[in-house]
């Protein structure tokens, strides 16, 4: 006999058989409106005003000192702003100001204490959540616990008495924990138990952790307590999102009905885009890649797909499936995006042949197609897939160039170890970097940073590329020279990046120094580097436009 549970999918399942109205191609119902805070007049008083714009230019001092302001506005103005330029320096501040008179001042301190990080004042906002009446202010505070708390804070946080309308607060709190890895078990516990809550944004945080986490070791003796909960959702029932994500991480035989039943019958797409997605670890089975392939015909484009990237990973595909994909992308010649995942597995799987008849079957116009086709040759195995990508690496098209440069950068990760290899692409290589094509130079420069190709002269060519290129047009292939030559790394790469701390220009001062940081193996303070003082903001010209510009 069957077990309950297990005879509820197969009955969900036959249901799903016999469904005949289309599945809609966009969310069920809209999403809560996100809180906002209150207008405090910003547009028409200019006290405030020169506060976002000491925000703007990231002055945290100048931004302690208005914490001290006697308008209320200004200093919540103030303690909102330093959540955004986070400066540790003003944390002490900010916790006195848990005790503000005005509720606007302790909301906005709570807020900028949280995105702080810092576990130090976890027992701050614990205290000042024992001792606050307003609503709003209180969840400030729980949300702050969320992001600075470390496990004594969890402890508290969960044998807190918490009014009915609290308990979606601090459920996201609790949630937001786990998913920086701080736990217990009575937190996990807590959040399982939470799927049943009677209230539904409670509920949906809950869900929240067992979705986002990455692993469900943490959680994984409770999948049964996961897995019931599921069965009992409708199909449109937002909690399905983050149920079936955790799921798909446990990796049980056991799921995978449940995900064929919510990728077949759930009328939201996120839903059975999370369900693609759970079925992308488990195509070694028949049943979960025919689910896979009757998605690709899903009338939404996300959930499309999310199932062509599942049935990418496939390795092994059974008797008739391959001659399926090669039928279904010549079914659908306009649906590159899904067609991409699809055309690389048929690489992987040597159809090279088929690749290049379909690439080539389109006008010299037709880019994006023939970029899915190059991109697929990239996973092929054998010299005609490289001497191919070869050739498209020399055309004039920069998308063209840039897709096989990508691919010859995948290839080489293979080839590297045949010296009889090392010259052509070397030389493909060189050819882009030689291009000042931006596309080109992204994939073509960390190549050249392989210790083969430095022996050949790469970090010479790397340097005069740069000391050739000029500003603003070449930016991003200089940044990506500078890149390259830190993954090169040994003295003279490391002083030409030093000699690139003095650029005229800001965004390359920072990618030197950030290349640097790297490696050296820590932070130097170099990126530290005030933005530019031409960043204001227009204010008459806000104030023209209306009320809510």
């Amino acid at each position: 006999m069957l077990p309950i549970r297990a005879a509820a999918i197969l009955l969900l399942l036959v249901l799903s058989a016999c469904r005949s109205e289309p599945i809609p191609d966009a969310p069920v119902g809209a999403p809560p409106a996100p809180a906002t805070r209150k207008s405090d007049g910003l547009l028409a008083q200019v006290r405030l005003q020169e506060v976002v714009d000491f925000q703007v230019d990231r002055n945290g001092a100048a931004l302690l000192g208005e914490l001290g302001s006697a308008d209320p506005a200004v200093r919540a103005r103030a303690a909102f702003a330093l959540g955004s330029v986070q400066d540790p320096a003003a944390g002490r501040t900010l916790a006195g100001l848990l005790r503000d008179p005005d509720p606007g001042v302790r909301r906005d301190a709570a807020f900028a204490l949280g995105q702080l990080y810092d576990p130090l004042f976890g027992p701050v906002l614990l205290g000042a959540l024992r001792d606050e009446t307003q609503l709003e202010v209180r969840l400030r505070l729980l949300e702050a616990l969320g992001k600075v708390g470390n496990e004594g804070t969890l402890e508290s946080l969960l044998s807190l008495d918490l009014p009915p309308e609290e308990e979606a607060a601090r459920n996201l709190a609790v949630a937001r924990l786990g998913i920086r890895g701080i736990t217990l078990p009575t937190a996990v516990q807590h959040l399982a138990d939470a799927l049943k809550h009677p209230g539904r944004e409670a509920r949906i945080n809950a869900a929240y952790y067992f979705g986002r986490y990455p692993s469900a070791s943490p959680w994984a003796s409770r999948a049964g307590q996961v897995r019931s909960v599921l069965d009992s959702l409708p199909p449109s029932d937002p909690l399905a999102l983050h149920l079936v994500s955790g799921l798909g991480l446990v990796g049980d035989p056991q799921d995978t009905p449940r995900f064929l039943w919510w990728l077949t019958n759930s009328p939201d797409w996120r839903i059975r885009v999370n369900a693609a997605a759970a079925l992308g670890g488990r195509t070694t089975e028949p049943r979960a890649r025919q689910g896979l392939f009757g998605a690709l015909e899903d009338p939404s484009t996300h959930v499309g797909f999310a199932a062509a990237e599942a049935i990418f990973r496939t390795r092994q595909l059974g008797p008739g499936e391959r001659e399926r994909l090669k039928g279904w992308v010549e079914d659908h010649p306009d649906d590159w995006r899904v067609a991409g995942p699809i055309l690389a597995l048929l690489g992987r799987m040597g159809e090279v042949d088929f690749l290049v008849e379909w690439t080539d079957r389109w006008s010299a116009d037709q880019i994006v197609p023939r970029t899915r086709g190059l991109g697929a040759l990239a996973f092929a195995p054998g010299e005609e897939a490289t001497r191919i990508l070869m050739q498209a690496a020399s055309t004039q098209e920069s998308r063209i160039r840039g897709t096989a440069l990508g691919g010859l950068a995948r290839r080489w990760q293979m080839d590297r170890n045949d010296p009889s290899k090392t010259a052509s692409y070397f030389d493909a290589f060189v050819a882009g970097l030689r291009t000042r094509d931006p596309a080109a130079i992204l994939v073509a420069a960390p190549p050249l940073a392989d210790s083969a190709f430095v022996s050949l002269g790469s970090l010479d060519l790397l340097m005069d590329e740069y000391r050739a290129a000029t500003l603003p047009s070449d930016l991003e292939g200089m940044q990506a020279i500078l890149r390259a030559l830190g993954m090169a790394g040994g003295p003279r790469a490391e002083a030409f990046l030093e000699e690139a701390l003095d650029s005229p220009d800001r965004a390359l001062r920072v990618t030197a120094a950030e290349t640097l940081e790297e490696l050296w193996g820590g932070s130097s303070g170099l990126t530290s580097e005030p933005t530019s003082p031409d960043r204001t903001i227009d204010w008459p010209g806000l104030a023209d436009v209306g009320p809510r510009p």
